[in-house]
């Protein structure tokens, strides 16, 4: 307790004059620094190597308050403050996305969809507004093109498809998946980019008969699907990063992996406190909707068995009103 005090109040006295004071001696102050230093140390190289393993485990996808979590989650208990020091001096962060890069082949003289969309991404209900767009992924053998399809309203990946080939068939798979999956109803809205694979006539052949409205971006206007690029960055961010597969079927087998655990989250993100998109946007519009249905409640007031109640937290003839709940 005193070297405790000595320390905390270096500052603003003398060491000598305090261990005078405290009947403690200097040299054994600092001794008793040196050893606490000596501890913080050896506890950071172990939380370190514990970092270290955790990145190693997820493909160094953790920040420091996924990292955080992480650590309490496995018995560790530990500020975040201190995990993003150490995470920081060893450089053990999580991967930096890379900077954006056009890659849609928009120069062809196929007819160009009307923008229907215009940036309104947050849908109401399921298989109303879908979103496609295609990215490529780098392997050992070569290039390989992966074409996904997203619902806007839980974001989850409804069809995908993957292929050596850029051609329309590419597109198609994935859009059949997504069908077949989901059969969703007609006047579904499909939004995507100019690419030559959503404006080619057997691709909107399909859309015609399964009654889809196309959507595109405007041209070079990455932001108009920016849903389905924020997917391409993560996927790149978290999986892909600056390695290149051996193989295409490597590259095949880790995308669909990856595609899976976000369609059906492990308890490890759940642990951590990450709930499906799904889960989230369901208990945001239960709240928001508990929370108007109070208000109306608190301006109106309400009839409870005969009586009224003003939900302003008074007990009336014995009756307290409820003005929350769990879930």
């Amino acid at each position: 307790m005193k070297y405790g005090f000595m320390a905390a109040h270096r500052g603003e006295h003398r060491v000598e004059k305090m261990a005078e004071n405290l009947g403690v001696t200097r040299s054994g102050f600092y001794a008793w620094l040196r050893r606490g230093r000596a501890a913080r140390k050896a506890a950071d190289e172990h939380l370190r190597d514990l970092i270290e393993a955790i990145q190693k485990e997820v493909h160094y996808r953790y920040g420091s308050p996924r990292m955080t979590r992480e650590l309490r989650r496995r018995g560790r208990s530990v500020g975040h403050n201190r995990v993003a020091r150490v995470m920081r001096q060893e450089k053990l962060g999580a991967r930096r996305r890379k900077a954006y890069r056009v890659t849609t082949k928009s120069a062809h003289a196929h007819p160009v969809a009307e923008n229907l969309l215009q940036r309104l991404f947050r849908v109401r209900a399921a298989n109303r507004v879908w979103a496609s767009d295609i990215t490529y992924v780098p392997t050992a053998e070569g290039w390989m093109y992966l074409c996904v399809v997203l619902d806007l309203y839980s974001r989850k990946v409804v069809g995908w498809s993957m292929g050596q080939s850029l051609g329309v068939e590419l597109a198609v798979r994935a859009l059949l998946m997504a069908v077949m999956g989901r059969r969703p109803p007609r006047d579904l809205l499909l939004h995507s980019d100019r690419g030559v694979q959503y404006c080619a006539g057997a691709f909107r052949g399909h859309l015609r008969r399964h009654g889809i409205r196309q959507s595109m971006s405007r041209k070079g206007d990455c932001w108009d699907n920016a849903c389905a690029e924020t997917f391409f960055a993560s996927l790149k961010t978290e999986l892909i990063g600056d390695r290149i597969f051996l193989s295409r079927e490597q590259a095949r087998r880790e995308i669909f992996e990856y595609i899976r655990g976000i369609l059906q989250p492990s308890a490890a993100a759940f642990a951590l406190g990450i709930p499906h998109a799904a889960r989230v946007r369901t208990l945001i519009r239960w709240k928001g909707g508990l929370m108007r249905s109070e208000r109306r409640r608190r301006q109106k007031g309400t009839r409870v068995a005969g009586r009224r109640a003003t939900f302003r937290g008074e007990v009336i003839s014995g009756h307290t009103p409820k003005t929350g709940a769990t879930c």
